[in-house]
């Protein structure tokens, strides 16, 4: 008999929005600064290519020293300037991220105190908080990395466009390559995120008993 697919209560686009109106409410800065790293990323490697190409044309063409200097010395300092501003950026999201996730401790938290008697002793209702508190526990928790992680899908996508586009009218087929690779690395991750997903319930009661053995008297069992 063919087993019918758990589905999720709720898909990614739906927590990521979830995430992104809770940033807005709790830190602005955070989400501003997600959204300014990435362009950032994009443009430092870009810049750097057209550095290469701008200094080659200018020998070429049999440009004075002076212009060389001057065109040199501009895209250096856009690049120092731009590695600045992506190393500003990425210890602010690191540090606010850090921040927003023990935050959603407190939520997690206001809801145990107010939740009623009843769900708070049913087994289901201590599986739903075990897995809210699940997501929370360590830096690599959902609520932290969502940033970092929409910052690094954003400039990849960004990039892969600009530099696709680049690339092609050298190479159709390095484009090709990079396409393939693309969507293979899409599809392994769609399937390793799927098992987690049809597999993490299992995980819940075994970490809650687990923390219970550690830390007697804290957690109560079903």
């Amino acid at each position: 008999m063919k087993k019918d697919k758990k589905k999720p209560l709720y898909s990614l686009p739906d927590n990521i929005k979830f995430i992104m109106k809770k940033a807005w409410h709790m830190d602005k800065g955070l989400l501003l600064a997600t959204i300014a790293r990435g362009p950032v990323i994009v443009l430092l490697p870009l810049l750097a290519t057209y550095l290469s190409k701008f200094v080659v044309q200018l020998i070429t063409e049999g440009s004075s020293p002076e212009e060389l200097v001057i065109t040199i010395l501009i895209l250096s300092g856009s690049s120092l300037l731009l590695r600045l501003m992506d190393n500003t950026v990425e210890a602010k999201i690191k540090w606010r991220s850090f921040g927003n996730r023990f935050k959603y401790f407190g939520l997690c938290n206001l809801k145990a105190m107010d939740m009623d008697y009843e769900n708070f002793e049913n087994p289901d209702g201590q599986t739903k908080m075990e897995k809210a508190y699940n997501t929370l526990y360590t830096n690599d928790g959902g609520t932290q990395q969502i940033f970092s992680q929409l910052v690094n899908v954003t400039s990849n996508m960004v990039g892969l466009i600009i530099y696709s586009t680049l690339i092609f009218s050298l190479n159709p087929w390095i484009v090709l390559i990079l396409v393939v690779m693309t969507l293979s690395n899409y599809f392994v991750n769609k399937m390793n995120n799927e098992w987690n997903h049809r597999n993490k319930d299992h995980w819940v009661s075994i970490d809650r008993k687990r923390r219970y053995k550690q830390n007697p008297g804290t957690l109560r069992l079903p």
